[in-house]
């Protein structure tokens, strides 16, 4: 996938969103940028559905890692 700008449309600024904590925080400033009138809503609420289907993403993901250390250590034995 190539990007071609430095800020996504509508100057959203870039989020490095690898936890549930750091989608929690991205979702309270896009709440809190259509709250105030800096982001049509229309985009926050997309930008809130790929949030929610990221911080499951990020759920499964981390269940998958700690499964995966918890059968190594019944497979040590």
């Amino acid at each position: 996938m190539r990007e071609t700008a430095t800020k996504p449309p509508g100057g959203i600024p870039r989020a490095r969103l690898k936890t549930c904590d750091d989608v929690r925080r991205f979702l309270a400033a896009t709440i809190n940028r259509v709250n105030r009138g800096e982001l049509d809503h229309q985009i926050g609420g997309r930008l809130a559905y790929m949030a929610n289907i990221l911080v499951a993403t990020i759920r499964d993901s981390d269940f998958e890692q700690r499964l995966a250390a918890l059968e190594g250590q019944g497979n040590g034995r």
